[in-house]
């Protein structure tokens, strides 16, 4: 089974690094100070998260999990075998009180994170993550809970 990340994920992305331009174009700031607002808050987080590699798309085998990255124009593909894996899930607290998840893939070989903080900003929404740990646990691979 494919489990994609959500489609809108790049819109939710681009409104959340241009918002605080747009609060200071509201606020009348000038074009010098909005400009090196922008590229600082807009374009260069936007360029630094396109040449990082980003979890498209997580197809769960019958032996073995497929990881699909998009980074800049293509695409990589990983393969592991389950039995070389952990999985956790855990609800944390943040600074202010709120809640996110943080979910992780670990090579349990030497302790490599694979895979972390699958979140709402990366278009993994809580529906996504339960649907992937639904499947893992129907497949009889456990998934740490703290």
């Amino acid at each position: 089974m494919k489990i994609e990340r959500s489609s809108n994920y790049l819109i939710y992305r681009i409104a959340f690094t241009h918002i605080l331009t747009v609060i200071a174009i509201m606020m009348s700031a000038n074009i010098l100070a909005i400009s090196i607002l922008w590229i600082g808050s807009a374009v260069l987080p936007n360029c630094l998260l396109w040449f990082n590699k980003n979890l498209k798309a997580i197809e769960l085998g019958e032996n073995s999990i497929y990881l699909i990255f998009s980074r800049q124009f293509g695409q990589i593909d990983e393969q592991y075998e389950y039995e070389t894996l952990k999985f956790t899930n855990k609800i944390e607290t943040g600074p202010r009180g709120s809640k996110t998840r943080e979910f992780r893939i670990y090579k349990i070989k030497d302790e490599k994170l694979i895979v972390h903080s699958l979140g709402f900003f990366d278009g993994w929404t809580d529906n996504k993550i339960n649907d992937v740990i639904f499947e893992l646990h129907k497949k009889g691979i456990d998934v740490i809970e703290f």
